[in-house]
């Protein structure tokens, strides 16, 4: 008798859950974005003719220097 009760209680809820239950709207396809534009190193360190860099050393590892751009 038990075992009946545990069977049919989980196939109630099995199909309980199913009912009513719809597909979720059909969403609109996205449109591709172009690819970017490739990068060059002068995005990331622009530099021009005479520029300076001056960099402090900090700890151990680090030593300062001077660095110009020609």
């Amino acid at each position: 008798m038990r075992k009946a009760l545990v069977v049919s209680s989980v196939v109630f809820l099995l199909l309980s859950g199913c009912i009513g239950a719809s597909a979720p709207p059909a969403q609109p396809k996205p449109r591709p974005t172009p690819a970017p534009a490739a990068l060059a190193i002068a995005d990331y360190f622009p530099a021009s003719i005479g520029f300076k860099w001056k960099f402090g050393g900090w700890g151990n590892e680090y030593a300062p220097f001077e660095r110009d751009h020609r």
